[in-house]
């Protein structure tokens, strides 16, 4: 690796603490703004974990709701996350969300060093800045890397082994690159892509034969196909997952174009547009062709993803590394072309833009849903912590899970209904508000309450509205209506 001079070190570094700064706000709330499913996901099995171990750590009825939900949850990644964030609550004894969100932004800081020590390695000083600060400023990250999910140690584990390729260390990079696709196994369309162009081009003279390409393709993919194929083995459910992962009858679909495009634009902005030309603004060489190579990747993972990655926007957060570090490669490009002290200014102007959309989209502001926790606390306490629950809430009511410490079955958006259905047998099936709700209340063994707390989804399922008019309300607020179902009529137990 070059030799880093002390402006470069010491701006590098001013930026780690800028970024750290900018996180407080975010940090001081619970996390509910990004990918508020997928995190309490995650915190759900983690809390399972730990109270399942310490019993007496907590009441009964929040590990029994916990428990509920990983008997119902689909988990297809091993729980290297949610078991680490279960070690730390052991630890200190007691389920801190926050300490294990600290724990994921020192995580994603290491890997964004490893991204500025790769771009730096590559394309210069400039480069290595400018992908430091869209790793860090971009108004994405700042919820992506506080996010209790695999994709952030799966960010660490890419971002290190891109350093390893780039940096020609391939022992290293095949095992960080291992570790990557197993605990996340998207990150496959980027690694082993940069991994097949770095061993086959090491040198103009020096190229590795096909065979030793192929045999550490299949190294680094085979304990997550090993662990995949184990677990579709065994479990029903995930072979459904497998298969609700890619619907071919979307490739025909503008929704979902218009989806995948309007996720990387809401994540990334015009750096997608900037990140993409690089492969075209450098020059020619090895560098070029892996840039190709991780462009390539991300196209055939939206393409084969094409489900997730039109309707989940964190299923952008594994592209920030090619994002960075191609950002970085045009900004070489750009300080190439224009006069010394207008190329020294290129990271500092990226950072203040970047963190001027970030106070324009406000993820630097105090989040905006912070009563809600209240409202869910609230709800599970007004129905005692029910396990015999149906609710229409946001985020697949994964939060009221979580913060109210309830647990049933949860009423899909009228949007799931919809996207869902191309999927077929594997997808959610419109059988009409009576006949679901008859169904749902069966399998919690008879429902005692509706809870909704998304009215403007209830207002796009009037069969619902009407069906629910009909029963006798526990509760009214102007965050959440309780209905009684505790009749025969419901399908329900008295």
């Amino acid at each position: 690796m070059r030799p880093i001079d002390r402006l470069t070190f010491w701006t590098a570094a001013a930026l780690l603490a800028g970024a750290v700064l900018v996180r407080l706000p975010s940090l001081a709330s619970p996390p509910l703004d990004f990918a508020a499913m997928r995190q309490h996901h995650s915190a759900l099995i983690a809390r399972a974990i730990f109270l399942n171990q310490h019993p007496t750590a907590a009441p009964a009825w929040q590990r029994d709701t916990a428990n509920d939900y990983v008997a119902q949850a689909t988990i297809p990644e091993p729980l290297v996350v949610e078991r680490m964030a279960a070690a730390m609550y052991e630890a200190t004894g007691v389920e801190r969300l926050q300490l294990a969100r600290w724990v994921a932004v020192l995580c994603w800081f290491v890997g964004a060093w490893c991204l500025f020590a790769a771009a730096r390695q590559s394309f210069g000083d400039i480069a290595g800045l400018c992908a430091l600060t869209v790793a860090l400023f971009l108004p994405y990250t700042i919820g992506a890397s506080s996010s209790i999910q695999p994709d952030t140690l799966a960010f660490l584990l890419m971002s290190a082994a891109l350093f390893g390729w780039t940096s020609d260390k391939v022992p290293a990079a095949v095992l960080l690159s291992m570790f990557a696709v197993f605990v996340r196994p998207m990150a496959a369309f980027w690694l082993v892509p940069v991994g097949a162009v770095v061993l086959r081009r090491n040198t103009d003279t020096d190229r590795s034969p096909w065979w030793r390409v192929v045999a550490t393709a299949l190294v680094i993919v085979a304990p997550a196909v090993a662990y995949v194929s184990y677990r579709a083995a065994n479990d029903s459910s995930m072979s459904a997952r497998i298969g609700a992962t890619l619907a071919p009858g979307l490739w025909g679909s503008l929704q979902y174009w218009r989806g995948w495009a309007g996720l990387a634009w809401r994540a990334f902005g015009v750096l997608f547009v900037a990140g993409a030309i690089a492969p075209i603004a450098i020059r020619s060489g090895r560098e070029r062709t892996w840039l190709w190579a991780m462009w390539i990747g991300y196209a055939a993972y939206g393409f084969l993803f094409n489900l997730h990655v039109s309707t989940h926007p964190y299923y952008q957060t594994l592209a920030v590394p090619m994002i960075a570090i191609s950002v970085g490669a045009v900004a070489s490009r750009v300080a190439s072309l224009v006069r010394p002290a207008f190329a020294v200014a290129l990271p500092a102007t990226l950072t203040a833009g970047l963190v001027v959309v970030g106070i324009q989209s406000g993820v630097l502001r105090p989040s905006p849903h912070a009563n809600d926790v209240r409202v869910y606390q609230a709800i599970g306490e007004r129905v005692n912590h029910s396990r015999r629950l149906v609710f229409l809430a946001s985020d697949w009511g994964v939060p009221l899970r979580y913060y109210g410490a309830v647990a049933g079955r949860y009423w899909p958006a009228r949007f799931e209904i919809e996207m869902y259905r191309p999927l077929g047998a594997d997808g959610i099936v419109d059988t009409g508000a009576s006949n679901r709700l008859t169904q749902f209340s069966r399998d919690v063994g008879g429902a005692e309450y509706f809870i909704v707390t998304d009215q403007n989804e209830l207002a796009r399922q009037p069969d619902l509205a009407a069906l629910l008019a009909a029963r006798p309300v526990i509760e009214r607020t102007n965050d959440f209506v309780i209905y009684d179902l505790r009749s025969a009529s419901a399908g329900g137990k008295r």
